[in-house]
């Protein structure tokens, strides 16, 4: 025995496992051989099994528990369907839905939003995240945490995707007001986006001008209509 690694006949002790902290081999292994990890120990696993995973580091902790440095990507969305009301009328405005992230993840990026528009062909479509404190909010100030690239409408009553997406990372857990507003090219600005099936609230923000670079943040105070939700899906992944 060399001392550098373990062999079939060595003493398998706490003492000795917390000094031969780093053990590399299949995750059968690493669970049939190692019954009393300690803290700062390592097992680097070379194949999955119920516990450890395949090219992946393990660390226990003080925590009592194998944790993971290496940064996992989980996909996620939150998606609804359309019907043919639209959620708001005819004025300058921003139209709210709020979901709340989930708390599996430490942080989370917006990586797509989709948006049912009933209105022509040719008209412009931004959509954006801002952070809100809760849902619906109680103050009035609202930071951008994600904005999608301005679409160009194709067709009426379809689905458009954003391509681009800008988001910052966002706490797990956080409220998120996502909006969206349309530009009518044939007359003035007007956010005639459909409304998310069978909802009645919705929740707007006056604006002034139609841009598809909004500020960072804004404090205009949202107002409740009976208009619906905008159908607006928002597509994001989360990170630990």
């Amino acid at each position: 025995m060399s001392g550098l690694e373990w062999t079939t006949n060595d003493l398998w002790d706490p003492a000795r496992l917390n000094k031969k902290t780093r053990f590399v081999g299949t995750g059968e292994q690493a669970t049939s051989f190692i019954t009393s990890p300690q803290i700062g120990q390592m097992i680097f696993s070379t194949e999955s099994d119920s516990a450890y995973h395949h090219d992946k580091l393990a660390v226990y902790g003080s925590s009592s528990a194998w944790i993971s440095p290496k940064l996992d990507e989980v996909a996620y969305s939150d998606t609804a369907t359309a019907d043919a009301t639209l959620a708001t009328s005819s004025t300058e405005r921003r139209t709210y839905r709020f979901i709340t992230l989930p708390t599996s993840e430490k942080f989370y990026i917006i990586t797509k939003f989709s948006v049912n528009v009933g209105v022509v062909a040719g008209d412009k479509v931004t959509v954006g995240a801002d952070l809100v404190d809760a849902n619906p909010p109680v103050e009035t100030n609202k930071m951008l945490v994600a904005l999608g690239n301005e679409i160009t409408t194709t067709a009426v009553n379809e689905w458009l995707d954003t391509t681009n997406v800008t988001s910052r990372p966002i706490r797990g857990g956080s409220i998120l007001g996502i909006w969206g507003i349309t530009d009518n090219t044939h007359g003035a600005p007007i956010s005639l986006i459909k409304r998310i099936s069978g909802t009645t609230t919705n929740y707007v923000e006056p604006i002034t001008v139609y841009t598809s670079s909004p500020g960072f943040a804004r404090t205009s105070v949202l107002s409740s209509t009976g208009s619906g939700t905008p159908a607006i899906n928002v597509y994001y992944k989360g990170y630990i």
